[in-house]
């Protein structure tokens, strides 16, 4: 992500909420990403894929 204009505050602003974000989003849904994808999804997935 580039800095907006008008120095690099702003840009470590972003940079802060960007952290600040990423840290809370893993904390509510990391246990569910970790999980196995079902075997029915991949199935899916992989027939998808054959046509």
């Amino acid at each position: 992500m580039s800095p907006r204009p008008g120095g690099s505050r702003a840009g470590s602003a972003d940079a802060a909420f960007d952290i600040w974000l990423q840290r809370g989003l893993r904390d509510v849904y990391g246990e569910v990403a970790e999980e196995p994808i079902p075997p029915e999804i991949l199935a899916l997935i992989e027939n998808s894929r054959k046509t």
